[in-house]
């Protein structure tokens, strides 16, 4: 079943990828997001790492990329699917963050990349939880499974104007970004959108980050380096 679901999955990428094809040159897309967001978390991986939680890493190679530098990394996730590597540091749990207690903590690391728009919201990735502030509680019980202090979260999330938009996503602005990071010291933020008629990811400062006025399908990318407050 898994394995279907990962199929079915990449079918729709594809399919999602060649609609895009005719579409006005000026129409922007979210096509390359996971670059941006790959390539943030890569770089910023401590050195050591030590004991890593990857939230809702599905099919990425978040896993992986932290296995090089951690002890032990935990891929915790609603449907695992499978995946094109296997590491001995590397273990799968599958579980629903607001139903299941976070597994084994405390970490070092937590990789929260692109996943915490989704907790709470029903109808996407087998989850049917209806949880309007399921996000704002799965934040909660992360900040409370890392080790201390000097821990590391690396949080990448949709920002603009804040919206949600059932059952894709929420996008965190001026509003609901400060209740998300509550309880953390934001050590790092950088921000990419896509301006003017470039369908192309640039840093922008935030203010104009905010401004963008999201959509199911569109918004920009918030990346951030946290640690427990």
């Amino acid at each position: 079943m898994s394995r279907w679901r990962s199929r079915m999955k990449q079918l729709g990428y594809a399919i999602a990828r060649a609609s895009e094809y005719g579409q006005p040159k000026d129409q922007l897309t979210l096509y390359g997001d996971r670059d941006v967001e790959w390539a943030w978390i890569g770089a910023k991986l401590p050195a050591r790492a030590g004991r890593v939680l990857d939230l809702g890493p599905a099919s990425s190679t978040t896993p992986l990329v932290a296995s090089h530098n951690a002890t032990e990394v935990v891929a915790f996730d609603l449907t695992p699917e499978p995946t094109t590597f296997s590491v001995p540091t590397l273990r799968t749990v599958q579980g629903d963050i607001l139903r299941d207690p976070v597994p084994s903590p405390p970490y070092d690391t937590i990789i929260n990349c692109s996943t915490i728009e989704h907790v709470g919201l029903p109808g996407r990735y087998t989850n049917e939880n209806d949880v309007p502030d399921g996000d704002l509680r799965a934040m909660g019980l992360l900040r409370a499974a890392m080790a201390g202090p000097e821990s590391v979260m690396l949080l990448t999330i949709p920002v603009g104007r804040d919206g949600v938009y059932p059952p894709f996503h929420r996008v965190y602005g001026a509003e609901r970004l400060p209740r998300l990071v509550e309880g953390f010291r934001v050590e790092e933020e950088v921000f990419f959108a896509k301006l003017g008629t470039s369908n192309v990811w640039q840093p922008v400062a935030k203010p104009v980050a905010l401004d963008v006025q999201g959509s199911a399908s569109f918004y920009a990318i918030g990346l951030f380096v946290l640690r427990r407050g």
